[in-house]
């Protein structure tokens, strides 16, 4: 009873809504994997080059972007600035090669954006979320039980948006982690990576796991390790989508939504309470 009194009508509240959401998650993973028409991919996705091209691409526009963004923040020392000049470079050097091959074979990784991609966008991610979510309160279950502390926010950039709110710097962050990071994201892993693994590995699934695989090793150091499963999760829901339909512009969209929504629970987000003495 003492604990019931401590906790209160919020916290169990709280306990049960992430109950709901686990077996909620449960369950849409279960009937997703029963699913054989939603896990079969549409029609093959013809990028308009070939895997060694694609797999070139992507390394090489991974490290202009990495680039970009080092040179942004040695000359700024700024996080936003960073990710803006990441942005600029990336998009440059991805115009600059957008006709490629010995014909000026076009590289088609999404096209127009229309009112359809929209909608595969915000369905994909509905659908996502409460087998994320499930998979997140797991993954930090399993933390706190080998002792292991969660900190309120599980990547660093949401803990930049905490510690600076208000001003220019925090708005060009939040569009950039909002607009520019999912296309850069999805262009780079799952228009180039994930087409160049699909490839060379003949198989759309391995190529989508493979590509999961680099997406969640390389958030490693800026994301906490207990949402690695998540980020893990997500890559694989992104890539089936992209797959799917063609394009990146869904799976744009639905990582998009997925920023805004982390952004919006992390502003939200309870401060975490000083050590105790």
């Amino acid at each position: 009873m003492v604990g019931l009194a401590q906790q209160g009508v919020f916290g169990w509240l709280q306990t049960i809504g992430v109950g709901l959401f686990v077996a909620i998650g449960a369950a849409l993973s279960v009937w997703f994997l029963h699913q054989k028409s939603l896990l079969q991919v549409r029609e093959p996705w013809d990028r308009g080059v070939d895997p060694g091209v694609l797999l070139v691409l992507a390394l090489g526009l991974w490290l202009v972007h990495a680039v970009g963004q080092s040179i942004g923040l040695q000359v700024a020392g700024d996080f936003s600035i960073a990710i803006l000049g990441g942005l600029l470079v990336f998009a440059g050097a991805f115009a600059a090669f957008g006709h490629l091959g010995p014909r000026g074979a076009s590289l088609r990784v999404h096209g127009p954006l229309t009112p359809q991609h929209g909608r595969r966008g915000v369905v994909g991610l509905l659908l996502m979320l409460p087998i994320l979510f499930a998979v997140g309160a797991i993954a930090v279950f399993a933390t706190r039980i080998v002792g292991v502390e969660v900190g309120p926010v599980g990547h660093q950039t949401l803990a930049t948006l905490r510690d600076d709110v208000g001003g220019w710097r925090w708005w060009a962050l939040t569009a950039g982690v909002v607009i520019a990071v999912p296309w850069i994201e999805e262009v780079l892993y799952r228009g180039l990576l994930q087409g160049a693994l699909v490839g060379l590995l003949r198989s759309p699934w391995a190529g989508i796991l493979a590509t999961s695989v680099i997406f969640a090793f390389l958030h490693v150091g800026a994301a906490a390790w207990h949402t690695l499963p998540t980020l893990f999760v997500f890559s694989v829901g992104l890539g089936a989508m992209a797959e799917r339909f063609a394009s990146v512009w869904p799976s744009v969209l639905a990582h998009a939504g997925f920023n805004a929504l982390n952004i919006s629970l992390a502003m939200l987000a309870p401060e975490q309470p000083p050590p105790t003495p």
